[in-house]
């Protein structure tokens, strides 16, 4: 009989009080504030500015509501995605290691989303405190947020490759 290795999915998004008050407040002074003093005088230029400066925060509002990191764990490897870019994989056999970790988004990469941070590689990061990180062969490394580190944890004890191997590195 054939064992087949249970699949690992979670979705994680932005939402949290902090972006809300964050984007509500850009808002106001983007479009509120623009409307507020000029009152009933306004010509063609300040109303398409004003409707331009609208359509770009609707934009904005819309993309980070929409944004969502995408974890899967399988037989193969490691899938994740920040929505609207592409999909990365991490195939097992690229990887020296791995290990769940809490994580600092603004103190490692400067904020939410997928960043960069010196000396801490790539961070697929939202503001959950903890993530999955992936040490690769050529010590190259990734953060995936995760809610549920110890069920993640858990899995990876059980499914990961024995040559893929949990570290103790920080």
């Amino acid at each position: 009989m054939k064992t087949t290795t249970p699949l690992y999915t979670e979705t994680l998004s932005l939402h949290s009080k902090v972006i809300y008050w964050i984007l509500i407040v850009s808002t106001f002074f983007a479009v509120g504030i623009p409307v507020l003093t000029n009152g009933s005088q306004w010509n063609e230029k300040e109303v398409t500015g004003t409707l331009m400066v609208a359509g770009i925060m609707a934009l904005i509002w819309w993309l980070l509501l929409a944004s969502r990191i995408k974890l899967q764990l399988d037989a193969e490897g490691v899938r994740y995605q920040f929505w609207p870019f592409s999909k990365k994989q991490a195939r097992w056999e690229t990887l020296r290691g791995w290990y769940v970790r809490q994580v600092s988004p603004f103190s490692e990469f400067g904020g939410w989303g997928m960043r960069y941070g010196l000396g801490q590689g790539w961070g697929y990061v939202t503001t959950s405190k903890w993530g999955l990180q992936l040490v690769y062969k050529d010590n190259s490394r990734v953060v995936i947020s995760t809610r549920r580190p110890d069920e993640l944890k858990h899995w990876l004890e059980q499914w990961a490759p024995a040559e893929v191997i949990e570290t103790a590195e920080r």
